[in-house]
């Protein structure tokens, strides 16, 4: 079955979720994790653009990568 058949109907709502980790400053000693939600309801050429990113959070830490 193909996954666009779970998303046919036009009020379904298809959400991605991603996280990063990175260090913030030079050392690396410190840590931060960024939470990301993508919208794929969007057209194909607007899923990443920077101002359809909603960030839900940032979970700091601190060991290094």
């Amino acid at each position: 079955m193909s996954p666009h058949n779970y998303f046919s109907d036009h009020c379904d709502i298809v959400l991605g979720f991603t996280t990063d980790g990175f260090a913030p400053f030079k050392k690396r000693k410190y840590t931060a994790w960024i939470l990301l939600i993508f919208n794929y309801n969007l057209p194909l050429d607007q899923h990443f653009q920077k101002d359809n990113i909603l960030c839900a959070g940032i979970i700091p830490g601190p060991k290094k990568l």
